[in-house]
Formats: C-alpha cells, structure tokens, sequence
C-alpha cells in the first residue's frame, strides 16, 4: 500500500537554478530540432518536406501521445518516495509493452484485406513514423526518469545526447545522398539505445518489480491524462490536416516550415512542465498554492519576453536559414505565433490540476479545445482561404484558455475547502 510521504520544495533561487539547467539543454535541443527541419526542408525541397512532415507529425503524435504516463510516474514517484524501484519498474513495462502493442496492431491492419483509405499518406510512411515515435517514447521513459528524481544535469545530458545523434545521421543522410523521407522517420529510434543503457545500469528496472495495484493506480490516474495528451498533440497539428483537405503542392511544405518553428516554442514552454509538475504535485496547503503562484510569475513573464523577441527575430532566420524558397513561411509563423500566447498562461493552471489529480479536466480541456478546431477552420477557410484555417487555430487556443481558467476557479475552491 503507498503512504504519502511527500515534502513541500519551493525556493524560487533553486526553481530558477534548475530551470537554468533545463531550458539551456531545451534551447540548445530545440535549435537542434530547428537546425534539422532546416538541412531536412533544404535537402528534400518543399513537396517532399511536405510529406516528411506528414510523417513527422504521426511521429510526434505517437511519441508524446503517452506522456500521461510520463507524469503519472513523476506524480507517483514525488508522493511515494519509497516505492520508487516498484512505480518505475511499472511504468516503463507499461509504457513499452503499450507502444509496441500499437506498432503491431497497425501492422496487423495492413495485412487485413480490408481498405483502410491510407493511400493519401501512405501506409509505410505510417508505420515509420510509428517506429520513430517509439524512440520518442523511450527518451520521454529516460527524462521522466530524471526528472522525478530532480537530477536535472542527468535530465539535461540525455537529452542533448539524443538530438546530437539525430543532427550526426541527417548529416550521415545528407553525406551518403539519402533523399528517402522514411530514413529520416526510422532515425529517431536509434539514440533510445544510449538512454536504455543509461537508466538501466542503475539497477532501478526489474520485471519482477512490476506490481499489478501500481499498474492500477496508474490506470486510475493516468487514464484520462493519455487521453488528454493525444487530443492535444492532434489539436497542435490539426490545422496541418485541414490544410492537406483544402490545398496541395508548395503550401504544404511552406506551412509545414513555419508549424514545426510554432511547436518547437510549444515544447519550449513544455521546459516548465518538467520543474512545475513536482512542485504542483507537493502542494499541501493554502501558503504552498500562494508561493507556487508567485513563482509561476516569473515563468509566464520569461516566456513573454521570449515570444516578442522570436516575433520580431523571426523574418530575418527564417529568410536566412531556410532560404528564399521559404519566404511565405515568415508571414505564415508570426501569424501562428499568436495560437501560443494563451499556452503561455494555461502552463500552470494544467500542472496545478495534474498536482491536485483532476486528470478528466484537463481532457475535458483539450476536449473542447478540439472540437472548436473541427468547426472553426472549415467555416472559415471559405471566407479567409489559407488564414481562415489559422484564425481557427488561434480561436482554439483562446478557448482552451478561458475553459482552463473556469475549471481552475472550480478546483481551487474545492482544494482550499478540503
């Protein structure tokens, strides 16, 4: 039986330390991520870069759409210190076992003599873009891993590691004249091998120390989370398939551009994630919540300050880097830019609901929030053409916000009375 055993950590000279080490390895991956989407769009051209993204997205969606589990472990780790080998013995047998039972399901689907209408994408586009989610998946396991245990120089080389190896095989691609997008998916799967290696020399990992009540605490926490996760991963890249409906060719790729720059700044505001989420789980009290609220300040105005400063920096490296072919994609970003201002405030109200273990609003959330992209971008393509999808997407946004702030109201009521 877990016993609560969680301490209050709140000290806004360590939240600053730690977030120093974690968002340098974030920039410094994330420029990563941003230099490959450049030497990928320039060596594949925009047709083919189209369709790598394509790809990419399944990758993406697939990789990140258990990060439910992620913060199950980190929740259930901060609150029950000494079950520690048990919940992570868990958690990663649940995590691998569920990824490679979709792999396998999908296979098992395309041997059916049934059509499944993949010819658009492609069914070996997909399922490499499977194969590197679940790379994806493991380097989540590693980080998870660290960041649970507050090790954040651990956190952070791991990370690096794993996107400098991504930065050596494109140049390996590039070197060798590579132009096959699905080399460029099954990628993302080789650097797991480092982090395997890595995590389990410690010993924390055992297949007998999985535990069928903690596989069930993780169900029962962690259910509506994965489903939140995935909803809002397609909620990132749906305006992406909308536009595969109404436009074809050059389009394709030129938006594609400036949609991976808009989620690489989404998963720079994820950095938050990884030090609020502990610090939201150990709240106790009402002092615990004011303190918490007052370092989250510093947070949304850092990341204020880092959104105009890519505003207006943002015409003159995308030009440079990514070349005069790409110069449509400068005016499609900065007007993207604006679905991620109402991120920057929804951060910590989703950790605090996470911490106070109401997994079903943040779903409901991201619920809501795809519904509106359903609606709003076919009602305004018509009118607005190509904007009309973004207008969509920035309306989505604004709505996420607005329900999250509604439910924040409602929970904190409730979390101040008991």
């Amino acid at each position: 039986m877990l016993v609560f055993e969680g301490k209050t950590r709140f000290s806004i000279l360590k939240i600053f330390k730690d977030f120093t080490k974690v968002s340098l390895s974030n920039y410094i991956s994330r420029a990563i991520a941003a230099l490959i989407s450049i030497i990928l769009a320039r060596w594949l051209g925009p047709i083919d870069f189209g369709v790598f993204s394509i790809g990419f997205y399944i990758l993406t969606i697939f990789g990140l759409g258990f990060t439910g589990f992620d913060q199950s472990y980190v929740y259930f780790t901060v609150r029950f210190p000494k079950e520690e080998q048990e919940i992570f013995s868990t958690y990663v047998t649940l995590k691998v076992i569920l990824a490679i039972f979709f792999i396998f399901i999908f296979i098992l689907f395309c041997f059916l003599p049934i059509s499944w209408n993949f010819e658009h994408i492609g069914e070996e586009l997909i399922l490499y873009g499977l194969i590197g989610g679940l790379g994806m998946n493991i380097l989540n396991i590693g980080l998870s891993f660290f960041q649970a245990k507050e090790e954040f120089n651990n956190y952070s080389i791991v990370q690096l590691v794993y996107y400098l190896t991504l930065l050596f095989l494109v140049f390996l691609g590039v070197k060798f004249n590579l132009r096959q997008v699905n080399f460029y998916l099954l990628m993302y799967l080789f650097p797991s091998v480092f982090i395997l290696n890595m995590i389990f020399r410690k010993g924390y990992f055992s297949i007998l120390k999985f535990k069928i009540k903690i596989a069930q605490k993780f169900w029962n926490y962690g259910n509506w989370l994965i489903l939140s996760h995935f909803v809002r991963l397609i909620n990132l890249r749906a305006d992406f398939f909308w536009l595969g409906k109404y436009f074809k060719g050059e389009i394709l790729g030129q938006y594609s551009v400036a949609l991976s720059l808009i989620n690489i700044f989404v998963l720079l505001i994820g950095t938050f994630y990884v030090i609020l989420l502990p610090k939201a789980s150990a709240i106790e009290t009402d002092g615990d919540l004011r303190k918490y609220w007052l370092n989250n300040r510093w947070c949304i105005v850092f990341l204020l300050i880092s959104w105009f400063m890519i505003y207006f920096l943002s015409p003159f490296f995308i030009e440079i880097l990514y070349g005069a072919r790409y110069k449509e994609a400068t005016l499609i970003f900065k007007m993207l830019l604006y679905s991620v201002i109402p991120l920057i405030f929804t951060l910590p109200i989703e950790c605090f609901l996470l911490g106070a273990g109401k997994t079903i609003y943040v779903f409901l959330a991201y619920l809501v929030q795809g519904i509106s992209l359903i609606l709003a971008p076919p009602i305004l393509v018509g009118t607005f053409r190509l904007n009309g999808i973004i207008y969509g997407r920035v309306i989505s946004f604004c709505i996420l916000l607005i329900f999250y702030f509604i439910e924040y109201k409602f929970v904190k009521e409730k979390f101040l009375e008991n």
